[in-house]
């Protein structure tokens, strides 16, 4: 049995997991759909882009968009130990503080950036060294660009001559201007949340790890004379891609059961009733497999 179940082993999950398990009192499961991130082409910086439309991508697009003539747009998102954050282009980017104040002043409290701001501090073992914005000794290594490009300062120059103002830190008091941006490398790779949170907590006897594992559901379960629940991750390890999967809820169940609809998506609906629960149109052949649940 686990105290924590975390699904995913993105950014967020990677954090969850190191701050989730240092408490040795409770057990903690990290479940993540993709596998290591041993590839080459996630240490490599320069390499990111030799990920995209391979295993290490969930390889998603957008629906067809009315505003770019009906096009489909591809969005690449890292499927490893830490997701995206070993995929991305490694800028290191915390955001305006505007928008932190503007969701504290909607209804968010303790989301104001001097709110936030000492969790960036902590994080952060920065190249730039202490100040008021940031900080050292923290798990995620900060880096200048190791090779500039000469085009780089051109465009710096070319800014300030049209009259943008040229800034120091844009993760810094103003976000208004041109800089050159830091990264989250070290020692020239990349250095992703599991380089960060997840590496440095894998030797706690409480935290178990296991990839290729697709979560297809929560199922809730209401536990008798107790103000409280249960909630169970249903996971399947499969090749069937999420596009492709179809979970309905049997009668008196509690799991839900799923199969694998192949075929078209353009010619596939998922139905809900045991007996049909793969449907297609103008016969494109798609079948119902099942999988573990």
């Amino acid at each position: 049995m686990y105290d924590y179940v975390i699904v995913g082993a993105g950014s967020a999950g990677c954090v969850l997991a190191n701050r989730l398990s240092e408490d040795p009192t409770v057990r903690v499961l990290l479940l993540e759909a993709g596998g290591r991130d041993r590839s080459p082409n996630i240490k490599i910086p320069a390499a990111f882009s030799k990920q995209f439309h391979t295993k290490l991508d969930w390889d998603y697009a957008t629906e067809p968009e009315p505003h770019v003539d009906g096009r489909s747009l591809y969005i690449p998102r890292g499927k490893s130990l830490g997701g995206s954050s070993s995929m991305n282009a490694m800028l290191y980017v915390r955001g305006r503080p505007f928008d932190y104040d503007a969701w504290e002043a909607q209804g968010a409290p303790g989301w104001g950036f001097r709110d936030v701001l000492p969790y960036f501090i902590r994080s952060e073992d920065n190249v730039r060294g202490a100040s008021e914005y940031h900080g050292v000794g923290g798990p995620l290594h900060v880096s200048e660009q190791r090779s500039p490009r000469a085009l780089d300062r051109r465009l710096l120059d070319a800014s300030r001559d049209a009259g943008i103002p040229l800034i120091d830190d844009y993760n810094g008091p103003e976000q208004d201007g041109a800089s050159m941006f830091q990264v989250t490398q070290h020692r020239g790779q990349r250095f992703s949340a599991a380089d960060a949170f997840l590496r440095p907590a894998l030797d706690r006897p409480n935290l178990e790890v296991r990839t290729k594992v697709t979560v297809l559901g929560v199922a809730l379960q209401a536990v008798a004379r107790s103000a409280c629940g249960s909630a169970t991750a249903v996971a399947a390890s499969s090749s069937c891609a999420p596009s492709e999967r179809c979970c309905w809820r049997p009668a008196r169940s509690t799991r839900p059961s799923c199969c694998c609809c192949r075929g078209s998506a353009r010619h596939r609906s998922c139905a809900t009733s045991a007996s049909s629960r793969c449907t297609t149109s103008r016969g494109s052949g798609a079948t119902c497999r099942t999988t573990r649940s």
